[in-house]
């Protein structure tokens, strides 16, 4: 056997002896792997696999067609709606503590109750005691002035202030013709604001434009809470 075949054997037999090292070694890794995940470790993963599948089903569901129908002026084609972020666990129970006064007046006012819901999201974070820079006031932040045109004598009494702010969102939407993006907009910033820059729909993109970025950022806010695109 001359040098060149006997240098070819030594390195095929080289490789091959290599090849098998690593074949054992990752057999080594994927055993051991196997015998750190505990019966526990995978039924937590199904679990969790369930638990996920199971959000995503009420992601769905919690704002339909029907629900946004009683609002007048609002598109409620399903194209129209997104899928509602899910809460915290923290946030969800406040809006469980206050969803019975929520209810209430969104069958007084003809309001969906996720839309009162989600404008006391992005006001206050279902705090009832807080107070804004400009003195707004409890779940719904309403202005002293307009709660008191609202009746609303105490705005820190929850019942009375989601009353009050629940009445005043119909308000604006009467006012600027069930456009919910116009009504919202006013909301935050006053209805005379807002007609002031002369904006006939929300729809008009470049006169929407017209509103300041922070207010179309919390018309944006709102509607994602509200799960409505």
């Amino acid at each position: 056997m001359d040098i060149d075949s006997i240098a070819r054997v030594r390195a095929e037999s080289a490789m091959s002896a290599y090849a098998a090292r690593v074949g054992a070694a990752n057999s080594a890794v994927s055993d051991r792997l196997s015998s750190l995940q505990s019966p526990q470790d995978r039924f937590a993963q199904m679990l969790g696999a369930v638990t996920q599948a199971s959000e995503d089903a009420i992601r769905y569901t919690r704002m339909t067609p029907e629900n946004l129908a009683i609002m007048r002026g609002v598109p409620t084609d399903r194209a129209t709606l997104s899928r509602a972020p899910v809460l915290s666990s923290s946030m969800a129970e406040k809006r469980a503590q206050y969803d019975p006064l929520v209810q209430q007046s969104a069958q007084r006012y003809g309001l969906p109750s996720d839309l009162i819901h989600a404008v006391i999201q992005a006001e206050s974070s279902y705090n009832p005691g807080s107070v804004s820079s400009v003195g707004a006031q409890g779940l719904m932040q309403l202005m002293p002035g307009t709660a008191a045109g609202l009746g609303v004598t105490n705005s820190f009494d929850p019942a009375q202030n989601i009353d009050g702010g629940s009445r005043y969102l119909r308000q604006m939407l009467d006012r600027f013709g069930g456009d919910l993006r116009l009504a919202l907009a006013a909301y935050n910033c006053g209805p005379a604001r807002v007609e002031s820059l002369g904006i006939a729909t929300s729809g008009d993109a470049a006169a929407y434009t017209r509103l300041s970025d922070g207010v179309r950022s919390y018309v944006s806010r709102v509607l994602s809470y509200a799960g409505i695109a």
